[in-house]
């Protein structure tokens, strides 16, 4: 209401905001803008929401010539950083991709608890360095330690703990947080593009995976999904035998949930993030105990 209002040239936040947003009535009748900067960071922004907001299919690039219609521009940073690190500036716009380094910001890709630089399209840890990055946590040398690290070459990076690549036009993807990674009979599993891939099914109007302790298994994806309305009606057993039936024939077995849990309302955070924590704790789930998971698979948010 107040941006359809004020019209401001930038905003920043977060896919929640996105989202909100998109559904908003404003929206809906032409009277929110393209802004000249709607900054979005904080997480990852789902790929259809991106797609329909700035009315681009995947794969699309400014290249160098700034595309009006462009709503929204991605961007990653990290407080440590004193904020922004990238930023998808006019004309450096890639579909999926966070932008390209601001002035002053130098990134890269390294291998895991090493200083080995990576090139183009290899996966890693994104690191920055540069005169923005901070000087120590007050008083807390351990874990400045833990984030700030003096490379062979003498030079200080802030290692960021999310996992990323860079390409050959110098854009910049964000993969997942390192946290969320986790070994699924051995084969590393990201939760992130299990959600990227379940909020193509009409079905779902929002999702969140996360890795489960499993005996047999170490960890296994599970998919906490809220249902658009027409589907609410149905029941659980012809909801994830649809879900299932649908994963199976379009990505790799590892990576199909293990167990499915219905959400009425998907619990969010200050940051405008999925809160995976208040979902673990809604579900209770021990597979140690029970390998079915628990029986009641509705969850309601209070």
């Amino acid at each position: 209401e107040v941006i359809a209002k004020i019209k401001p040239n930038s905003f920043s936040g977060g896919p929640v905001h996105a989202i909100n947003i998109e559904r908003s009535e404003e929206y809906k009748n032409g009277q929110i803008p393209v802004l000249d900067n709607f900054m979005c960071g904080g997480a990852s922004l789902d790929k259809n929401l991106e797609k329909r907001m700035n009315k681009v299919d995947e794969g699309y690039y400014e290249n160098g010539v700034k595309n009006p219609d462009i709503f929204i521009r991605q961007g990653l940073g990290a407080t440590e950083n004193g904020g922004s690190g990238t930023y998808a500036v006019e004309g450096s716009y890639k579909f999926g991709g966070v932008g390209v380094p601001l002035p002053l910001v130098t990134l890269g890709i390294f291998k895991f608890d090493t200083d080995e630089e990576l090139g183009p399209n290899e996966t890693g840890e994104i690191c920055i360095s540069g005169p923005t990055i901070m000087k120590e946590y007050l008083n807390n040398p351990s874990e400045t330690d833990k984030v700030l690290k003096k490379h062979s070459d003498g030079t200080y990076w802030i290692h960021l703990a999310d996992i990323g690549m860079y390409d050959e036009d110098g854009q910049i993807y964000h993969i997942d947080r390192a946290k969320n990674l986790f070994m699924r009979t051995g084969f590393n599993i990201h939760p992130n593009k299990i959600r990227e891939y379940l909020n193509t099914i009409p079905m779902i109007k929002e999702n969140a995976v996360i890795g489960i302790e499993h005996p047999d298994e170490q960890m296994v994806p599970v998919a906490f999904i809220e249902l658009n309305d027409e589907y609410k009606k149905l029941p659980y057993d012809e909801i994830v035998n649809q879900l299932y039936n649908i994963c199976y024939q379009n990505i790799d077995e590892l990576y199909i949930p293990y167990d499915w849990y219905i959400v009425d309302q998907m619990p969010m955070n200050l940051s405008g993030k999925i809160d995976t924590i208040s979902l673990k704790k809604m579900a209770n789930i021990s597979y140690f105990d029970n390998k079915n998971g628990q029986e009641n698979k509705y969850l309601v948010l209070k």
